[in-house]
């Protein structure tokens, strides 16, 4: 089972109200993320508050996260009001399809994503398991049909599916092209893809182009450098 609460180098992420735990593919994803030109973030579906918290070490950009679950709302809450980067984080507790229908709609430079991706299989009896799972309140239709609304000129959005999922999801974003990409495989002898991350920008936005492929953990099952290079600032294991 797992604990009440992870620990980083400079935050502790509290989950025992949380659907979804701290696992390995999202804290690879939050060290991933590139938000050294960011000034305002948006992160959909915050779950414990991890990617606003990992993100928020790296820069001084206000982060606004949204959260459509109410124990995760608090979860998160409680997660950023404890942290020293507490000034830099807020949290809503709505959905995404709500929060566009405010009257004065903020555009984000850098927006950031990992939602659920699952759909009408192996469903739990746990509403919030299901939210956090399962794409019942958030589908890749809505998340692609909200990034042109809420993403600046010049930004990027990040987001980490499933590779069904991840190809499924770039058709979807028919006004965007896929600047940067890293494909994440469990360990060196494994030729799975495990996860992709998505990095997107409006079209002929003239950016160089990035794809890259992770393990993380090499032929003797022990974390691979390169990993261990993303995560080194976060895990105290490092």
């Amino acid at each position: 089972m797992p604990k009440d609460y992870f620990d980083f180098k400079k935050f502790r992420v509290f989950q025992d109200q949380c659907a979804m735990k701290v696992c390995t593919d999202s804290c690879l994803f939050g060290a991933w993320i590139e938000v050294i030109n960011s000034n305002k973030i948006l992160d959909i579906g915050a779950g414990t508050g991890l990617l606003s918290l990992m993100v928020a070490q790296r820069t001084k950009a206000q982060i606004t996260a949204i959260e459509i679950d109410k124990s995760a709302f608090e979860q998160a809450k409680f997660n950023f009001e404890n942290s020293i980067f507490n000034s830099n984080l807020t949290v809503i507790h709505i959905s995404l399809q709500q929060f566009l229908l405010k009257q004065e709609l903020p555009i984000f430079d850098t927006i950031i994503c990992n939602p659920p991706f699952f759909k009408n299989y192996l469903k739990s009896n746990n509403l919030s398991i299901n939210h956090a799972k399962h794409d019942i309140g958030l589908t890749l239709q809505d998340l692609a049909n909200a990034i042109p609304i809420l993403l600046s000129e010049k930004g990027i959005f990040y987001v980490l599916l499933p590779e069904y999922e991840s190809k499924l999801f770039e058709k979807l974003m028919i006004n965007f092209e896929k600047i940067t990409e890293l494909k994440v495989y469990n360990t060196e002898i494994d030729n799975k893809i495990f996860r992709i991350f998505s990095g997107y920008s409006y079209k002929n936005q003239l950016l160089d182009r990035l794809k890259s492929n992770i393990y993380i953990k090499n032929k003797i099952n022990i974390y691979s450098n390169h990993f261990k290079t993303l995560l080194n600032d976060y895990y105290t294991i490092f």
